[in-house]
């Protein structure tokens, strides 16, 4: 049982030596006219070593914290290789008055009565969010981290359907 204790007093101990950090961040948006949460989990590489660069996962929907846990969670099992991993999470804000959700900026403009009484009002502001991408978000964190070119983009739900869209062309490539 001694061994037991001693190998599990190692193993934390070993851990705690290259321990990540999640900080939080708020940034004002000109594009969208709001301020927007952010949470930022940083490898461990980044104060290890002064060259360091490090490639950006970006994740909706981080207001719910699961989703953006789960992401950086699975990049830190595959160890400490090569290309350390920043994650961005973006919080998408629910604000009654403007009639904004996660949804709001997640999906494109109705365009047919079905989805427009489905969503009543909460939806439309896709190509906001991406101006903010583009123009704001992107430009903060190259801004404050070390950053590689090589850019991914993680979605559930809506949020995937927003990633899909991104796809469709080079405007929309995170």
């Amino acid at each position: 049982m001694r061994l037991f204790y001693l190998f599990f007093l190692l193993l934390l101990t070993t851990s705690l030596g290259h321990a990540q950090k999640i900080t939080e961040h708020t940034i004002h948006s000109d594009v969208l006219d709001m301020d927007r949460e952010l949470l930022v989990y940083t490898p461990w590489q980044l104060e290890e070593f002064d060259d360091a660069k490090v490639n950006v996962i970006y994740v909706f929907d981080a207001q719910a914290r699961s989703f953006f846990d789960l992401v950086h969670a699975t990049v830190d099992l595959y160890g400490p290789g090569p290309m350390p991993f920043l994650v961005v999470g973006v919080k998408s804000p629910y604000i009654a008055d403007r009639q904004w959700n996660r949804n709001t900026e997640m999906l494109p403009a109705p365009d047919n009565p079905e989805w427009i009484e489905r969503y009543n009002g909460y939806a439309g502001k896709a190509d906001s969010l991406l101006l903010f991408l583009e123009r704001e978000l992107l430009p903060w964190v190259d801004d404050n981290y070390p950053t590689l070119p090589r850019r991914v983009a993680v979605g559930h739900s809506n949020g995937a359907n927003y990633v899909s869209r991104g796809s469709e062309g080079p405007r929309y490539r995170i």
